[in-house]
């Protein structure tokens, strides 16, 4: 594994990240810890490591959302798109001894703090932004899903839109929980929204979805309280280029269970940028482990619209 990265006060160069970043002591983003970010990948294309950025309009979009948010500023998209290009290329240019890079992908994961103007009324720069790169193995077939279910995970705050950007605060459970009780990577847990008739909004780190016995496939609708799916967004553009429409509908959690006591609900799935398509296999609620089945037809199904939405 192999990490790069640059940093970003303003609309100027981006330097390497191996330079000593020099913060005020008593910079906004230092002193009040305010900050959003956004995970995204370039996948490359061939062994001589030539390169895409997926979706990248996509995730600016929602690094913008986020930042208005919590009220702070972040680089032009222009100026943002060449931050993240020149750490694709960095770490492309310092593995120059890999013999193929196929099968691969870049993960990049930008970081935008509350600024680096002081706290006092005199500003230095209007931002502080930093991006990281890191190569991962591109996946080959989905994830295999470990679900746990508790009424208590819920995340954001009612009636607050904070829940909507991706902020550091609203890992906070996330951490919390991690810390008493560590997770394997493929254990994922279902968040709750915040209102008294609580639906499943969407997994630890990917978007939520399920399939019912007549086929059909869902996705949990937008709200304020969760944070929008960019690739929920493509896979269900996708499928609705195949045939196959996605219909957003939103699953209050007892419905769940009962659903998939009676066999309504015949799978339950994940998607994100990080960890790819995901397959619920387990299931566990109050202590109480089951296997759950997934259809195999719906599941290559989704298999072709994932590859192929990343592939395009």
């Amino acid at each position: 594994m192999y990490q790069i990265g640059s940093s970003c006060h303003a609309e100027a160069d981006w330097t390497p990240w191996s330079r000593q970043l020099e913060v005020p002591a008593f910079s906004a983003g230092l002193q009040f810890g305010v900050s959003v970010f956004e995970g995204m990948q370039a996948h490359v294309s061939s062994a001589k490591g030539d390169y895409r950025i997926q979706f990248l309009d996509d995730h600016y979009a929602r690094l913008t959302a986020s930042s208005a948010t919590v009220g702070i500023k972040i680089p032009t998209q222009p100026h943002f798109e060449a931050g993240v290009t020149a750490v694709v290329e960095d770490l492309l240019a310092a593995r120059y001894d890999r013999e193929d890079w196929s099968n691969t992908r870049i993960y990049i994961r930008g970081l935008s703090f509350s600024g680096s103007e002081d706290i006092f009324p005199r500003a230095h720069y209007p931002f502080l932004c930093n991006l990281f790169a890191v190569t991962v193995p591109l996946p080959q077939a989905p994830a295999s899903l470990h679900l746990i279910s508790d009424p208590s995970f819920i995340r954001a705050v009612p009636y607050s839109r904070i829940g909507a950007a991706k902020s550091a605060v609203n890992y906070t459970r996330i951490v919390e929980l991690e810390r008493d009780q560590p997770n394997s990577p493929q254990q994922q847990r279902l968040w709750l929204s915040p209102e008294q008739d609580r639906t499943v909004e969407e997994l630890d780190t990917m978007g939520f979805g399920f399939v019912l016995d007549d086929g059909s496939l869902h996705t949990a609708p937008a709200t304020a309280s969760k944070l929008p799916s960019v690739t929920i967004k493509r896979l269900r553009a996708r499928l609705a280029e195949m045939g196959h429409p996605v219909a957003e509908t939103a699953l209050p959690y007892e419905q769940l269970h009962r659903d998939l006591d009676s066999g309504r609900i015949v799978g339950l799935f994940g998607a994100s940028t990080g960890k790819g398509l995901g397959i619920a296999r387990q299931l566990t609620r109050a202590q109480q482990h089951s296997d759950l089945d997934f259809p195999p037809d719906v599941e290559t199904l989704l298999w072709q619209a994932y590859r192929s939405m990343m592939e395009t």
